[in-house]
């Protein structure tokens, strides 16, 4: 067995030796505001890949919003955890409030000019 000093990384995790540093993956969640182009109905939901989730919306692979197909996206917020997303999701469905999912897209639009 060799000796190791302290402060220095034994021969097996060596760069080159097999020894591979966790890799830090940036993961991002999404708030996620639909609407529906047959009725004009919205939807409010949280995922990791929007562009997915929106393509198994409009195959109706989801029993509420099945009836409104087509989906179109009309709003996101991006947050670093799913906890955040899902915070924000409950806010959002909690007001019930059309006006300001409404203000919402309209200050994206006007944000993104």
């Amino acid at each position: 067995m060799a000796v190791v000093q302290l402060g220095e990384r034994p021969e097996r995790f060596r760069e080159g030796q097999g020894f591979e540093p966790p890799q830090l993956h940036n993961m991002s969640y999404y708030l996620y505001i639909l609407q529906s182009k047959k009725n004009g109905r919205f939807y409010i939901g949280q995922t990791k890949d929007i562009q997915d989730r929106l393509q198994r919306h409009n195959v109706g692979h989801s029993k509420s919003t099945k009836p409104h197909r087509p989906w179109e996206l009309v709003y996101s917020e991006e947050y670093s955890t799913r906890s955040e997303a899902v915070k924000r999701e409950y806010k959002l469905k909690s007001k019930k409030s059309r006006k300001y999912i409404e203000y919402l897209i309209e200050k994206q639009d006007t944000d993104d000019s």
